[in-house]
């Protein structure tokens, strides 16, 4: 019979609320978000796709890296989409943004 640690049950606890709060303040957050424009929500969370993808990219195996550059790829065009239609200068801009960082990342792989 094992025993646990005597904050175990209680820590668990603490996560799963922790989980559902976070849960909770981010739909209200993105729900508060589309009440102001449409834009600004589809923005949010191209951008958390984009967040997750950067992330996932980091990771130790080969299908969670491509896994990762596909998510990144998809919340970069998620992004420039809704800003193309929003206001395309903004669209543009993300289009220029985006080319010079790539660009600095190739310019810089080998430093």
């Amino acid at each position: 019979m094992t025993t646990q640690p005597p904050g175990a049950p209680r820590a668990l606890a603490r996560e799963a609320i922790g989980v559902l709060l976070l849960t909770l303040g981010a739909s209200g957050a993105l729900a508060a978000l589309g009440a102001i424009h449409w834009a600004v929500s589809l923005v949010a969370v191209t951008a958390g796709v984009l967040v997750a993808g950067v992330a996932l990219r980091r990771s130790a195996t080969p299908w969670q890296r491509q896994a990762g550059t596909a998510a990144a790829f998809g919340g970069l065009v998620g992004m420039a989409a809704t800003a193309f239609i929003a206001f395309p200068p903004l669209g543009w801009l993300l289009l220029s943004v985006s080319v010079c960082a790539v660009g600095a990342a190739l310019a810089t792989e080998g430093a």
